[in-house]
């Protein structure tokens, strides 16, 4: 080898050996650098677990009402915890905890080299002694400064406790979603299992999936989620021989039931809900929430929330399954004239970050006329008086009917919506075009989908359903004469310091005209009148509203529903309220009718605003007085009594009349006059099973001039399968969800209401 290519080797090997020398020594000074400073941050820090300070959230008078806090939790020592659940935690978040000193270099070598390929933050390498770090001493900020803090007081913990201690501590610290901190609090809060013995491979696992993002895994609120998650975790305890292959495969298909064992604790709903609030506007975590002591100023009436929480603990407000399992609901109350959340409650027996059913989709039935059908049209020229045919009709292969299979013939709006007449609902929709009502509801903020552009949708049947809270948003436009406020519950937070760290911007849409508005809330007040399938919606303030039914819609079921509504409003507030079984199926569905969410509504509502003055629908200077072109009879309703095998006929009462000639048709023959009376309401004992049966009214004034002839209502006397009594009460036996209304007009007082509905 020439001498200078000698010269020129060795040249560079000196460099590269003093390179690594270099890079030894600079190592070992980062090392010692990071372990001098670990043990100072350690040491001066030690006590901050012990320093949480708890969140007050103030109602709407600023007023204090509750706290957020994150000490729920019971400290269990490392002997307590069973073997399996520790290595079940050691096998998905720190495989080689046992081997390393606080970092894990394999995998924090890969998790920066990862990241610098994809140029993201796309893996992590955080040891359980890092993570327990992070979580006791340091903040979420993603810095590099907080990462280097992170590993040196990793590094000190190793130093200063065992491996046992760090589990156990790490085991007694994590955040488990739902306010629970720590294993033994996650254990009671999602399996009310207070023994950790006793807890089974699958739910090991959901918990163990859990802690890498409590929230985005939670069984309560993601489910399906929850279960994929626990599969991943399953199969990496396989991996590692702390199952076997027949372990994983039964406890992977576990459908995780949410805890219903309830609690005593008040204002559950409305913590959680200022939680995803304060996360999706704000960006502040749970975790900060329940630790940092911030002032949560919200809207919330404590009035309403506690008349609203009272009514729900009463199990008598609420409908049971035909095995006498009660079912679920839920309630909102907002201010239109503002958007603030008032009183919220998610569902019976309310567990801490459980499910809230203000936000989940169903099918809201007939309480979506007013807003795809009758709103939509009004909004387009029609008038709530203007005539609309309610008759069996057949629109391509859709053939929707009403209830009770009684039809009114040409009738006004108002007559329509109080009784929910389902065919006349259709007619008029496709009379303005399907396009129109979509667009309105839309517009309104149902999100409907493009699968829902047809007839079907007049009556509820949709693909994804609506939220409560969707509701109650769309109804507030309704009672606000067309201007829409965006719901919110918090109105401001202040941090620790005193700085205010978020603010409510007011959201506000002008979505129909003030005219439409008023329309509809005078076309709705005659659903909570006398004969109105909201009836018992009615208290001492002006009340306007719409009911809602969808029945069961499962094959061999007859005479059940599955969701009832009531969403309705006063001048002060409007409410959702909503009944029915989280699944519903054979064995679980609704007897009951839409009056039960009626009547909850008008409990909760009186009480709550008990202590407000009688308010009014004033109607705005711009839009013109509603009145009918002519006085004559449009709301004509025959119903037939099958015990008493008789119709009675009931209208309202016309101005100027003295008396009502009453005429009848039997099998479409020629009308005669059967009576004469003042009473607005006459029963019709000669009837012949079988027969069918159109009435007519006619208004007689004192001149004896009679006014013209109301609508035309027929009725057969057919004795149904089930021979409850009364035609009007059983839904259709053929009934399907894509014809889901099914709302009864609410029975006079003199009858039995829950034997009829029951």
């Amino acid at each position: 080898m020439p001498a200078k290519k000698k010269e020129n080797k060795s040249k560079w090997m000196k460099i590269a050996l003093m390179s690594c020398g270099f890079l030894i020594f600079a190592l070992c000074v980062m090392y010692i650098g990071l372990l001098m400073s670990g043990e100072s941050l350690l040491k001066n820090n030690i006590q901050k677990l012990d320093l949480d300070q708890a969140s007050i959230v103030f109602d709407e008078k600023d007023e204090s009402i509750t706290a957020l806090f994150r000490e729920n939790r019971q400290v269990i020592r490392y002997q307590d915890i069973p073997p399996l659940i520790r290595n079940a935690f050691i096998a998905v978040e720190d495989k080689r905890f046992y081997e390393h000193t606080g970092i894990d270099y394999r995998s924090f070598i890969r998790a920066i080299t990862t990241d610098i390929l994809q140029m993201r933050k796309a893996e992590g390498g955080s040891t359980i002694t890092q993570q327990l770090a992070k979580n006791m001493f340091l903040s979420n900020e993603k810095t590099i400064t907080r990462k280097f803090k992170e590993l040196g007081i990793a590094m000190a913990l190793e130093n200063q406790l065992t491996k046992d201690e760090i589990i156990e501590k790490y085991l007694n610290r994590i955040y488990f979603g739902g306010g629970a901190y720590g294993i033994q609090a996650a254990s009671e809060h999602y399996f009310h299992q207070k023994d950790l013995n006793q807890l089974k491979i699958w739910q090991v696992a959901t918990l163990a999936g859990i802690a890498k993002s409590p929230k985005y895994y939670s069984p309560v609120l993601y489910p399906d989620r929850s279960k994929e998650r626990r599969g991943v975790v399953l199969q990496l305890m396989q991996d590692q021989g702390l199952i076997t292959a027949a372990d994983r495969s039964e406890a992977a298909i576990v459908d995780f039931k949410p805890n219903e064992n309830g609690t005593d604790n008040p204002y559950l709903t409305v913590l959680d809900y200022v939680l995803d609030e304060a996360g999706n506007l704000y960006n502040i975590d749970d975790d900060s929430l329940l630790r940092g002591g911030f002032k949560i100023y919200t809207t919330i009436n404590k009035r309403a929330q506690t008349q609203m929480e009272t009514a729900f603990a009463d199990a008598t407000n609420f409908p049971k399954d035909m095995n006498g399992e009660i079912a679920q609901a839920c309630m909102v109350i907002l201010d239109q004239h503002d958007g603030g959340i008032k009183a919220m409650v998610g569902g019976r027996n309310a567990v801490a970050r459980g499910l809230n059913r203000v936000l989940v989709p169903r099918q809201p039935g007939s309480s979506i006329k007013p807003i795809a059908v009758y709103g939509a049209a009004i909004e387009h020229g029609w008038n709530p008086y203007d005539q609309i045919v309610d008759e069996a009709a057949t629109y391509g292969d859709y053939s929707p009917t009403n209830h009770d299979k009684t039809y009114l013939g040409k009738v006004n709006m108002i007559a329509a919506i109080k009784t929910s007449q389902n065919a006349a609902a259709v007619w008029l929709l496709n009379q303005i075009g399907v396009d129109k009502g979509y667009e309105f509801a839309n517009r309104l903020g149902l999100n409907l989908s493009k699968d829902d552009r047809n007839l079907s949708m007049a009556l509820g049947g949709l693909s994804n359903g609506v939220t409560p809270m969707q509701m109650v948003s769309a109804y507030s436009a309704f009672a606000n004469n067309g201007v829409q406020n965006k719901p919110h519950l918090i109105k401001k937070i202040v941090d620790a310091d005193g700085v205010e760290v978020a603010s409510f911007v007011q959201e506000t849409k002008t979505v129909m005209s003030s005219r439409t508005a008023y329309f509809v809330t005078r076309l709705m007040q005659a659903v909570v009148e006398p004969g109105g399938t909201g009836a018992s919606a009615s208290f001492r303030q002006p009340v306007s509203g719409k009911t809602g039914t969808t029945q069961v819609g499962i094959k061999g079921v007859t005479g059940g529903n599955r969701d009832i509504w009531f969403v309705g409003y006063t001048p002060q507030w409007t409410a959702a309220v909503w009944m029915g079984f989280d699944r519903t199926d054979a064995k679980h569905y609704l007897r009951a009718a839409s009056s039960k969410t009626a009547r909850l509504f008008g409990k909760v509502m009186s009480k709550a605003l008990s202590t407000n003055k009688i308010g009014a629908f004033v109607k705005p200077a711009d839009v013109p007085e509603l009145a009918p072109e002519n006085r004559n009879i449009q709301d004509l309703i025959a119903t037939y009594d099958e015990a008493g095998n008789s119709i009675t006929l009931h209208w309202s009462a016309v101005e100027n009349a003295k008396s009502y000639k009453v005429f009848r048709s039997v099998n479409s023959q020629s009308p005669e006059q059967i009576a004469e009376t003042e009473q607005t309401e006459l029963t019709d004992f000669a009837v012949i099973l079988g027969e069918s049966y159109t009435y007519t009214v006619e208004p007689v004034d004192a001149s004896g001039s009679e006014g013209a002839p109301s609508n035309a209502a027929t009725v057969q006397a057919v004795q149904s399968d089930t021979n409850d009594g009364n035609q009007v009460v059983e839904p259709s036996p053929d009934a399907n969800l894509l014809d889901p209304s099914a709302d009864e007009p609410t029975p006079e007082p003199t009858q039995n209401v829950e034997e009829l509905l029951q």
